[in-house]
């Protein structure tokens, strides 16, 4: 049977059975499909295969909901969950939450697009060519260099009692590579909804660029205030912060303030920030969220002035405005909350080597030793870094494990410009980022 029609057949049969049992509405999330996963770890290969077949009811009676969930999708497995659900829903009342469902009259498959695929001994000769091509560039007398390749193509499935029903597929595929030895735990990856579509070449060029750092005289960064300048792969960190910081979750919740602050400035005129869950060949593009809201490209910050946050349908309702498509699953048993997609920030005008020439005294990063991320009550942006000391637009020296920090939102206020130079990161499947020069960020 096409996988598309099972799964609708398996969240009708799931539905029907809870509106029976007694649930006021009942909602079905599945996802369904094969993964592949190959490891090359101490010169060894490993090779498997598996099946996903994951299930989320989530029923209410009286505006409290419940969710459960399942690995058995056998007719009386189902019909068991939904009586279970709801006799636990009434007895134990659940969470408080009303339904907030989208309704549709017929079901939405989206069809898989047929395209020629590699074959998995295709894939094992392009990742061991690339892991001999590392090798020779760097001192593995030293190092061992391991890989993990995992690609997985599961349908999605949405199903409701208030008449919605879709099914897609989904694609994607990830590599990373890590490096142990004296030189400590280095990392890196790169992924694609398509293996034709990985930039091998750019964990080549990141691994052989990290081998010749420390082989360059290093000098010590002084503390203080000072210009900085980060590259995409950085950036991208700051691009997905925010898309996890604006959402409407956070302000209703922690962010009050800022919700006084839609349609007004709170960052440079140098600032655009772009949800697209529509980019084509996006990491995390889909047709529709995991509420079954139709997606959509989403500015959220516009030449520095906040447009509008991510959502799910409950929260934009509670602002009095239609949702945007951002509502995520990240747990099978939590309820959906938004999450951004393909969020980037977009690029300016100004090459890479401009933006070099405008630092007088500050650090031009190279490479992240920890990822960035807020830490603290005080909403610092902080992240380990290493990279060029840099006078007068001139490189004078090589510093390493630099900590920067700023509260986000007066970072906001310190970028100076963007580079045009927009590149998506490879350690954040979805995020990407121009270069970013900073007038003034807290070094060490």
């Amino acid at each position: 049977m096409f996988e598309g029609d099972h799964i609708l057949d398996i969240g009708n049969h799931l539905v029907t059975a809870a509106c029976h049992a007694g649930a006021s509405a009942a909602e079905v999330y599945v996802r369904y499909g094969s993964s592949t996963h190959i490891t090359w770890q101490h010169q060894c290969i490993s090779q498997s295969s598996g099946w996903e077949n994951n299930l989320a009811l989530r029923v209410w009676h009286e505006d409290n909901s419940l969710i459960l969930t399942t690995n058995d999708f056998t007719p009386a497995r189902l019909t068991e969950l939904a009586n279970h659900a709801c006799k636990q829903l009434k007895e134990h009342r659940g969470v408080p939450q009303r339904p907030a469902l989208r309704t549709g009259a017929s079901p939405l498959v989206f069809a898989a697009t047929s395209e020629a695929h590699a074959r998995v001994e295709e894939k094992i000769e392009a990742i061991e060519a690339l892991l001999a091509a590392v090798r020779s560039n760097w001192p593995l007398a030293t190092t061992i260099l391991n890989a993990s390749y995992v690609e997985a193509s599961p349908w999605i499935g949405l199903v409701n009692s208030h008449g919605f029903a879709a099914v897609y597929p989904t694609t994607s595929c990830s590599i990373w590579t890590w490096l142990e030895g004296d030189e400590g735990h280095l990392v890196t990856a790169t992924s694609s909804q398509k293996f034709a579509d990985l930039n091998l070449q750019a964990i080549g060029r990141y691994l052989n660029e990290r081998a010749a750092f420390p082989q360059q005289p290093l000098m010590s960064a002084p503390n203080g205030r000072y210009q900085v300048l980060l590259p995409p792969i950085a950036a991208a960190e700051l691009a997905r912060t925010l898309g996890t910081l604006l959402t409407g979750e956070n302000v209703l919740s922690t962010l009050q303030p800022l919700r006084q602050h839609l349609n007004r400035a709170i960052a440079t005129t140098a600032v655009t920030l772009i949800d697209d869950s529509t980019l084509p060949g996006g990491v995390k593009s889909r047709p529709i969220d995991d509420e079954g809201t139709a997606t959509e490209a989403t500015t959220l910050l516009e030449k520095g002035v906040l447009k509008t946050l991510l959502h799910t349908r409950q929260t934009a309702e509670q602002f009095g405005i239609p949702a945007n498509g951002k509502a995520t699953r990240s747990n099978l048993w939590a309820p959906p909350h938004s999450a951004p997609s393909n969020i980037y920030l977009q690029a300016g005008d100004t090459p890479l080597e401009a933006l070099r020439q405008e630092i007088e005294d500050g650090l031009a990063v190279t490479g992240i030793l920890e990822p960035g991320g807020i830490q603290g009550v005080a909403g610092n942006f902080v992240m380990l870094v290493q990279g060029s000391w840099v006078k007068n637009g001139q490189v004078i020296g090589q510093v390493h494990s630099v900590r920067l920090s700023l509260n986000i939102f007066e970072l906001l206020r310190n970028i100076r410009a963007c580079g045009n130079d927009l590149e998506f990161s490879p350690l954040l499947p979805g995020a990407g980022a121009p270069s970013l020069l900073i007038e003034s960020m807290q070094v060490g």
